[in-house]
């Protein structure tokens, strides 16, 4: 009971203080290889087999009991939609040079570069112009309610680890192979 209280404590400390290097030390310690041995799902060890038997269950269950209902539903919100143009905007919700200087500042260096090819570094460097105009966008954005698409683009390299496992990437999706 002490070794339990033990950890519970060190993990819930070391969330508080958000250290995620110390987190992932204590929860390694307190549960080594917790999910390596798990390589079959009611007795079929086919990913795509498990998958497709999680999907079919869900399926089942997520269904409306009463289709009318929930098609009057569907059309009362999309109704609501429709009418609502959110909350006024006042001048406490735009954003100011003194944020976003300061919102610059504290990004990460040596981060790799988005899709625009821009790094923090460029922001952070940059004439204090750019700040100006990167608040009248900002605050357009806020103003007609529109983001363009491109500022959602990104793109994620994944870096495999070896730990025992590994990842590989198919045509039909991300596959998990646990390895011994």
């Amino acid at each position: 009971m002490a070794e339990t209280s033990y950890f519970t404590n060190d993990l819930h400390e070391a969330l508080l203080r958000k250290s995620n290097q110390e987190f992932g030390k204590i929860w390694k310690a307190k549960f080594p290889n917790a999910f390596a041995d798990v390589v079959q799902v009611d007795g079929i060890a086919d990913c795509d087999t498990v998958a497709t038997n999680f999907a079919r269950h869900f399926e089942s269950i997520c269904k409306s009991s009463n289709t009318d209902r929930n098609e009057a539903l569907k059309a009362e919100y999309k109704t609501y939609r429709a009418k609502y143009f959110g909350i006024p905007l006042t001048d406490q919700q735009a954003f100011d040079a003194e944020l976003l200087s300061r919102l610059i500042n504290n990004l990460n260096r040596g981060k790799a570069a988005g899709l625009d090819e821009l790094s923090s570094e460029h922001l952070q460097f940059s004439h204090p112009i750019v700040v100006s105009i990167l608040v009248k966008l900002f605050n357009l954005f806020i103003f007609t309610g529109h983001i363009p698409i491109s500022f959602g683009a990104s793109y994620t390299v994944p870096i495999p680890k070896c730990d025992g496992r590994t990842k590989t990437v198919s045509s039909s999706g991300p596959e998990l192979i646990i390895s011994k």
